[in-house]
């Protein structure tokens, strides 16, 4: 076989796999609301059928990289998430939009000294948009905490998140981004892009806080985490705050 037919075997091959993965992606559907009237057993997180909670379709069975799993309707839910790799987690109203429309994610009423959202992923691409995200008291990242993956974070609103610790620094009332410099191998690579969302009355609390709103912490600067287009501070009597860096 000629060097030009394995070419162009090995582009129609790639072509297929791209093709194959897309056509599996799947979106789950989350709405408390909805899910009221339907029986626990039929809820499976189809659109008719959807999941009464966010944690039970981030374990469905069957959920795979790609998949997305899709918030409607503005409800309450009192969880904290860990993120399954490759999955998109996404409000259908964003909150950085329309804020009364969006769901709440409202930390307190779960665990309060746990992270909102965790993404411990390896390699997989996350995402986290949308979502109202309130009352977080994790010692790192009450909001959300990237302890190391890719992720995109982006037209969330982050209120009243608070991190603190008695005997350790606190970082990112609310996103912490740890070992920061370790989750890129290039330049330019940017592993995790916190792009658009709002940030108001968030803090780090103790004399070593860091990073009342976005904290990162790393041996080294790299260039692998973008910052961009975020509102930090809505009013001024809601001010994100810290010893070291208040936004």
């Amino acid at each position: 076989m000629s060097l030009h037919a394995l070419l162009s075997l090995s582009v129609l091959t790639a072509a297929a796999l791209a093709a194959s993965t897309s056509a599996h992606a799947r979106t789950w559907y989350v709405d408390k609301t909805r899910a009221g009237f339907v029986a626990p057993s039929d809820r499976n997180g189809d659109e008719d059928t959807p999941f009464e909670r966010i944690s039970h379709a981030l374990g469905a069975r069957g959920l795979a990289p790609g998949d997305v799993v899709l918030v409607t309707g503005a409800d309450t839910y009192a969880e904290n998430l860990t993120l399954p790799d490759g999955i998109r987690l996404e409000a259908k109203v964003h909150a950085a939009v329309d804020t009364g429309g969006a769901p709440t994610l409202l930390v307190s009423e779960a665990d309060p000294k746990e992270p909102g959202i965790t993404v411990t992923t390896e390699h997989a691409d996350n995402a986290v948009v949308g979502f109202n995200i309130h009352e977080g008291g994790a010692e790192r990242g009450a909001g959300i905490f990237v302890l190391s993956g890719k992720v995109l974070i982006e037209d969330n609103v982050f209120w009243l998140n608070e991190a603190e610790k008695e005997h350790r620094d606190p970082l990112g009332g609310a996103i912490a981004v740890f070992d920061a410099d370790k989750l890129a191998s290039k330049p330019d690579d940017y592993h995790v892009i916190i792009r658009g969302n709002h940030f108001a009355g968030n803090a780090t609390k103790g004399p070593t806080g860091m990073g009342g709103a976005i904290g990162c912490k790393g041996d080294k600067a790299r260039p692998n985490l973008l910052i961009e287009d975020n509102t930090i501070g809505l009013t001024p009597l809601f001010k994100n705050g810290s010893p070291h860096g208040g936004g």
